[in-house]
């Protein structure tokens, strides 16, 4: 390990950074050029690395510095993202390293840590002090209908559309009292990649949801505006003759539903290390908050 060096904080060394968005190219699959290109880069993303002698990042774990509501109150949270190392590196506890080096950086300035695990990794996690959280899906059962005019799916190859959804991400309430992030640049990340064509603009109710469908079930992973509607001025513009249950990415206490249910979510691995005071029956982080 004695030749390699270890750097953090180098988003402004641009052989740096462009070693970094390789890196997670090779490991994860990962480019992100269109978010960087787009002017939604991050500081807040803050890199622990090991790079080479020829520069290369060797392994690497990442920190987003997130502002959140936590029941009711403002509060900041660290997420560890990121992770990796190169195969030639590997068993040779570089990430361990790296791990306790970002988690004793982000212990004075955060009120609590957590991430999403790969399967695999679930045991690293454990030794260094991360707890499985338990989420849960809300959903409710919906009258199929016709839908109000008004909803218009945005074109993010057009400057305006994402101007409007950079606009209404920069002014943007909390989606919940409960669990709820502000994070511009992150929500455009998930705009960028996961969201392109599932992001629709409500001029009358002046927000952007991201909606799926998958037969009769409509998924809302996020309402992005300067005030959460109540569901039933929401639900107006989402019905369908098709679709009989909605269900949420996210805490919907903002939107005024009445005895949700709610159903386990297994596949998300959500960890945590710290006090996060949310290990309840109807818990569930919002889902644009996954960097």
């Amino acid at each position: 390990m004695n030749e390699l060096v270890f750097r953090e904080a180098y988003w402004a060394d641009p052989a740096a950074r462009r070693a970094f968005q390789r890196f997670l190219v090779e490991i994860h699959g990962l480019d992100l050029g269109a978010w960087e290109s787009s002017g939604y880069w991050d500081e807040s993303y803050r890199p622990f690395s090991y790079f080479d002698r020829e520069g290369r990042v060797v392994s690497s774990v990442c920190v987003y510095s997130l502002e959140m509501i936590v029941q009711g109150t403002p509060c900041r949270a660290a997420q560890i993202s990121g992770v990796g190392t190169s195969a030639a590196r590997r068993r040779q506890g570089l990430n361990r390293r790296l791990t306790e080096i970002a988690l004793e950086w982000a212990a004075p300035g955060h009120e609590f840590v957590f991430l999403f695990a790969n399967d695999d990794a679930i045991p690293f996690y454990a030794r260094c002090g991360f707890l499985p959280v338990e989420e849960r899906i809300p959903h409710v059962a919906v009258r199929p209908g016709n839908p109000r005019p008004g909803l218009r799916r945005l074109d993010l190859d057009e400057a305006n559309d994402v101007e409007l959804l950079h606009g209404l991400a920069e002014r943007r309430a909390p989606v919940s009292d409960t669990l709820g992030v502000i994070s511009p640049r992150l929500f455009m990340f998930h705009a960028l990649y996961r969201f392109r064509n599932c992001l629709y603009h409500i001029r009358d109710l002046d927000l952007v949801v991201a909606i799926e469908r998958d037969g009769p079930r409509l998924t809302i992973y996020d309402v992005v505006g300067p005030r959460v509607p109540r569901f039933d001025d929401l639900c107006f513009y989402l019905v369908s003759p098709d679709v009989t249950e909605i269900e949420f990415y996210f805490v919907p206490d903002k939107l005024e539903i009445e005895n949700p249910r709610w159903r386990v979510l297994r596949e998300n691995n959500l960890h945590d290390r710290g006090d996060i005071p949310l290990r309840t029956e109807r818990f569930l982080f919002p889902f644009t908050a996954h960097a």
